[in-house]
């Protein structure tokens, strides 16, 4: 049985020897698919971390719920009563054109409730969040 593995390392050893370039070709393949994968387990938890501290230090919404002629105070209230609801924060948003020059630009309007519980907080990049209903924030 001793010789039987003597034989096998032999054996092993000779035919690595005379193809070292498709030895070291799976090798290195083989480096890599590990390397790989380590790298996509390692980063996964960090990922899952990270975007769930920006959907809470952004509140971002879990629902939104749109409709082409508005909603009532009815319809709110009927949204608050649902169980598992935290908060509904009504508000406006719209697509329209802003002319500038001789330009056309679309841009996006959405209205931005001043104090109280919010969501879906804009990334405040450089000055400061509107104060008042007369301001608005632009990007």
């Amino acid at each position: 049985m001793v010789d039987m593995k003597n034989a096998f390392a032999k054996n092993l050893l000779r035919e690595i020897k005379n193809s070292k370039s498709r030895f070291l070709s799976i090798l290195v393949i083989v480096a890599i698919g590990v390397a790989f994968f380590a790298g996509i387990r390692a980063t996964s938890p960090d990922m899952i971390i990270t975007g769930n501290k920006y959907l809470h230090d952004y509140s971002i919404a879990d629902l939104r719920v749109l409709s082409n002629t508005g909603f009532t105070d009815k319809d709110i209230d009927k949204i608050k009563s649902i169980s598992g609801v935290e908060a509904v924060i009504p508000g406006y948003n719209f697509d329209a054109y802003a002319v500038i020059g001789e330009e056309e630009k679309p841009v996006k309007i959405n209205s931005y409730k001043i104090g109280g519980q919010m969501v879906n907080k804009p990334v405040l990049i450089e000055g400061k969040l509107p104060t008042s209903e007369d301001e608005c924030v632009t990007e």
